[in-house]
């Protein structure tokens, strides 16, 4: 049995299915048809409803792979985006979906080490300061370069994917 919250998320989920059901048998893409205005409110809609924490994997898997770029930072930003979706959203064609990813405090070390190497400028940097955050916070700083540190380091960070 749903409770109530999960009733109103399912009754969500149902309307984004139809919306991609009618859309199948007209076009590629359901918002093809509305004029600008209407697209507007659409993707404000949908972007609020993506910065939701409680949304379940599947609905936000529905806003990560959404034809407008838009939800998809909106989603990125999302702290309780599961690791999967992080991988997927970490090559998003769209570099602010991939800067929002950077800022996000859940991104995990590897993948923003990852991000680091972004052929945009942009991306990247902010990886490079997620990355420098975290290291920070776990008593890093400004590292030096001895074996031992470098050691205790790679038990950490190994320590954080784990718990992710």
């Amino acid at each position: 049995m749903l409770k109530e919250e999960d009733a109103s998320l399912h009754t969500v989920w149902n309307f984004f299915r139809a919306i991609g059901n009618s859309a199948e048998e007209s076009s590629s893409n359901p918002y093809e048809k509305q004029n600008t205005s209407q697209r507007i409110n659409t993707m404000n809609y949908f972007c609020g409803l993506a910065e939701i924490s409680s949304l379940p994997e599947y609905v936000l898997a529905f806003f990560a792979e959404h034809p407008f770029w838009q939800v998809r930072e909106a989603v990125s930003d999302n702290p309780n985006l599961p690791i999967g979706l992080i991988l997927k959203l970490a090559h998003d064609e769209h570099p602010d979906v991939r800067y929002a990813l950077a800022e996000n405090h859940r991104t995990p070390p590897h993948i923003l080490a990852e991000m680091c190497d972004d052929e945009n400028p942009y991306v990247s940097s902010r990886a490079a300061q997620s990355l420098q955050r975290v290291r920070n916070s776990y008593g890093f700083g400004a590292r030096k370069n001895n074996s031992e540190n470098e050691r205790t380091m790679q038990l950490k960070f190994s320590y954080m994917q784990n718990a992710v």
